[in-house]
């Protein structure tokens, strides 16, 4: 069976499909829709949306369980992998002859459009580092809960529609991946951790302290969390940047296996205190 999403912002022109080493998903060229699902979820302007759209991101297999999950975990990969101020691409509805597979995606990845935002542009030399960082990430689903949530943070950061909910699933993501297990010095575990895990002179540990701070400001009231986001969404940009710099790092350093016992992940981080 097949379930075909439609790529939204994927600035790729060559006709040359790819096959993900899940062996289930694969970015494929449609030249022709056919004829689309006749149901009720999908208005006129949604089939003008689709058949717009030159290619996809097909699962295909006999047993599609799991691939929803699957392809959030590409994208993702999509975007930690990007340079910054760049787009990436995303889905918005899945097809299929099977009724019961066929949505339109209430959730899908939310993107900060600040002036000078470009699409990220790839070519078929992209695609492997996507692919290794994907099978890493799908790996890491299975090593341990504090790893499962760091990333599913991340999706939630993605897929945020309001800044300050970005700003907490961000944070939470790096304290999940980050902090001790016993209470007390979380903030300066996770700063310095991160500081010199990024190891970048652009990343001084008060700037990334800074950062840590906002959560705490929002929390206790010194920062409204209602209002107008045009200052923040800047400081939300900045929080996904450190936040991708560290899961690059992490996934260069084949480290999600370290996170399998406490004792193995503290021995690991214990290197960036």
């Amino acid at each position: 069976m097949r379930v075909i999403q439609p790529l939204f912002n994927f600035q790729y022109s060559e006709r040359d499909d790819f096959a993900f080493s899940d062996g289930r998903l694969s970015i494929q060229q449609i030249d022709d829709w056919g004829t689309l699902p006749d149901l009720e979820i999908f208005s006129e302007r949604d089939r003008q949306r689709i058949r717009s759209k030159r290619k996809a991101l097909v699962a295909d297999a006999a047993d599609l369980n799991g691939t929803k999950e699957d392809s959030g975990l590409l994208l993702m990969a999509f975007r930690i992998l990007a340079h910054e101020n760049k787009l990436t691409p995303t889905v918005k509805y899945r097809l299929s002859t099977d009724e019961n597979w066929c949505s339109r995606i209430d959730e899908t990845e939310m993107h900060i459009k600040l002036a000078g935002y470009q699409y990220q542009t790839y070519e078929p030399a992209d695609f492997p580092a996507i692919d290794a960082t994907f099978m890493k990430l799908r790996a890491a689903e299975h090593v341990s809960n504090r790893l499962k949530n760091a990333l599913f943070f991340v999706y939630r950061a993605f897929n945020s529609y309001h800044w300050s909910d970005g700003v907490l699933f961000y944070m939470g993501a790096l304290e999940a991946l980050f902090s001790l297990d016993k209470k007390g010095g979380a903030t300066k575990a996770i700063c310095g951790r991160s500081t010199n895990l990024v190891d970048d002179p652009n990343w001084p540990r008060n700037v990334i302290e800074d950062l840590y701070d906002v959560r705490s400001r929002i929390t206790h009231g010194r920062l409204e969390a209602g209002r107008r986001p045009d200052d923040n969404l800047k400081l939300l940009a900045k929080m996904e940047i450190l936040v991708k710099l560290c899961l690059r790092k992490l996934v260069t350093l084949d480290a999600f296996k370290h996170y399998a016992t406490a004792a193995a992940r503290d021995a690991f981080l214990s290197q960036f205190d």
